[in-house]
């Protein structure tokens, strides 16, 4: 009976993936079953094989938006378990075979793809389990404009303003690699000057200034942490997250959530030279700084964008669009083997 359940989507990357599901058999061997998806929808189909296999351990062959669509799968069919829930959980995994992979970083994971499986296949060859590690989740839940409200496992989310924003000028570029994070915190840097100083807005290039403008324009909403109302309602920037993150080595988020207690959660409502000014606490991870700012743990956010404006949340780097309310909160706490 194998022991390992692994889902690969071998159309990802661009098709780069192609001979991906033959190296995954091979490495996880008389232990494995891999399954190939066409999209998201094949997951519930999926997870029911997994359990009729008796697999114990669900790997996710990419990076952190692979793992996210695996966990929300695994999420909806266990019935939503709450944050303090005790459920009986397969042990998750990722092949760190993402853009970024904050999820394998935090996890101390090191090799990737069909080495790290066969990595896990040789612990159970030896009788001997992995070594484990568990991770608080953030459960989001949002209405969208179109189809059934949106529920969504992960550990990050960027919901409005310019966190939001980032992925959307990271994403213009494939693949998205971690230099390109600090090209846009660069970009990001010279944006109060262009904004403000018309005979510089003259020489930038014209698609320089678009990305700017896009970055630093605001969202216009209600912020509650615990149902404690944020006292503005200008947002230039609003993220939170269950565990803290490293983004490719550039950027560092989340500090507060380190003990997995309690969700981070950051709101600004800032001008666009302290956003800039910030941009150090960013990269460090530590406390922005403003008047306009909350910058502290919740174990709750609800945002609501004022009509007829929406958000495009983008959870563990996956973009959902147009969101009209938004609800951040703990989730289960899942393990992850890290072999």
């Amino acid at each position: 009976m194998p022991e390992i359940g692994i889902v690969t989507n071998p159309q990802a990357a661009g098709g780069r993936n192609a001979g991906r599901t033959d190296a995954l058999r091979a490495a996880a061997g008389r232990f494995g079953v891999v399954v190939e998806t066409r999209s998201v929808d094949d997951l519930p189909d999926v997870l029911d094989r997994f359990e009729a296999e008796g697999c114990r351990y669900y790997v996710a062959d990419g990076g952190d938006g692979t793992l996210g669509w695996l966990l929300s799968a695994w999420d909806a069919r266990r019935g939503r378990p709450s944050a303090d829930a005790s459920v009986d959980t397969p042990i998750f995994m990722p092949t760190r075979s993402g853009s970024i992979d904050f999820v394998a970083r935090k996890l101390g994971i090191r090799t990737a793809g069909p080495d790290l499986v066969a990595r896990l296949r040789a612990h159970l060859e030896a009788g001997r389990p992995p070594p484990t590690q568990r991770l608080r989740t953030l459960r989001l839940t949002a209405d969208v404009a179109e189809d059934a409200p949106l529920v969504r496992l992960g550990f990050a989310a960027a919901l409005c303003g310019i966190a939001q924003r980032f992925f959307d000028v990271l994403y213009e570029r494939k693949p998205v690699r971690p230099a390109h994070i600090a090209e846009i915190l660069a970009l990001g840097a010279l944006g109060p000057p262009v904004l403000s100083a018309r005979r510089l807005r003259r020489v930038v290039p014209a698609d320089w200034r678009e990305k700017i403008e896009h970055l630093y324009a605001p969202t216009h909403g209600t912020v509650t942490l615990d149902g404690e109302p944020v006292p503005f309602s200008r947002l230039t920037s609003v993220q939170v997250g269950s565990i803290d993150i490293d983004l490719g080595g550039v950027v560092r988020a989340f500090r507060l959530a380190e003990d997995q207690t309690r969700l981070h959660a950051q709101v600004a409502g800032l001008s666009p030279w302290a956003i800039a000014g910030n941009l150090p606490n960013v990269v460090l991870g530590t406390r922005l700084w403003g008047r306009k700012v909350v910058d502290r743990t919740c174990t709750v956010l609800e945002l609501v964008p004022t009509p007829p404006e929406t958000v495009d949340p983008v959870v563990d780097g996956e973009v959902f669009r147009a969101a009209r309310h938004v609800r951040a909160a703990l989730g289960p706490t899942l393990r992850f083997a890290v072999p």
